[in-house]
């Protein structure tokens, strides 16, 4: 490349930086806590009130689903982004295609109330899609899912997006991001099939508000995190 051509590029870089224009970096360095703390503030729903039923539980369905939809990602159900649940509960789910069929699947849940628990984990899988908003597929089709029904056991619904004989191992769930990486350990079957594995094992954040969440934590457990989906999908 000449140095007129490098001169360009790099302009056209500044400009879409400038502009507002997310120019997709990919892997850790794309998890920053300016997102998180954006992305959990809007999951946290007016007056906190999330669960199923209420406008809250509406407007942060919307808002994880659109996150996805802007990292790039596909919808969990053919055409459609969420599947309902038991008690008007849903299931949001995105995936990013991979070289091939087998798929590693992350689930968080939100218990429709609280301020760190729930917020914190979803805005954590919206940093973990933008961690692969790249060009480049990942090895393994990546499906990122919020279960939005209240304080109710893990579970990928009646039409799960992967089924149990294309999952690459255990579904993630993802609970406690800000407590500090622990090993992960066994978590319940799921309803529709499949087995668990509880991540990470620390006790979780101990803050009773979004403003005592210490973010970079958050980020430094979802760098861990995106380790392991790497991990799981060789």
């Amino acid at each position: 490349m000449t140095r007129a051509s490098l001169l360009i590029a790099f302009g056209v870089g500044c400009r879409a930086e400038t502009l507002g224009v997310e120019v997709p970096r990919g892997g850790p360095d794309a998890i920053s806590v300016e997102d998180l703390q954006r992305d959990a503030r809007a999951l946290l729903g007016p007056d906190g009130v999330r669960r199923p039923g209420t406008p809250g539980h509406r407007a942060v369905t919307g808002h994880f689903a659109q996150r996805l939809q802007q990292m790039r990602m596909l919808p969990g159900f053919g055409r459609e982004w969420q599947t309902p649940l038991e008690d008007d509960g849903l299931l949001v789910c995105g995936m990013k295609d991979g070289s091939t069929e087998m798929g590693v699947v992350v689930l968080a849940r939100d218990p429709g109330d609280g301020a760190a628990r729930g917020p914190v984990d979803l805005a954590g899988l919206v940093s973990l899609a933008k961690a692969y908003d790249t060009p480049a597929r990942p090895a393994a089709t990546l499906v990122i899912c919020g279960q939005f029904s209240g304080d109710r056991p893990p579970t990928l619904g009646g039409r799960p997006p992967v089924p149990a004989s294309q999952r690459s191992g255990a579904v993630v769930v993802v609970a406690g991001l800000g407590g500090g990486v622990g090993p992960p350990s066994p978590g319940p079957e799921l309803g529709s099939g499949g087995e668990t594995v509880q991540w990470p094992g620390g006790a979780g954040p101990a803050a009773a508000t979004l403003d005592a969440v210490d973010y970079r934590v958050v980020a430094s457990d979802l760098e861990a995190l995106y380790r392991e989906i790497e991990a799981r999908m060789r």
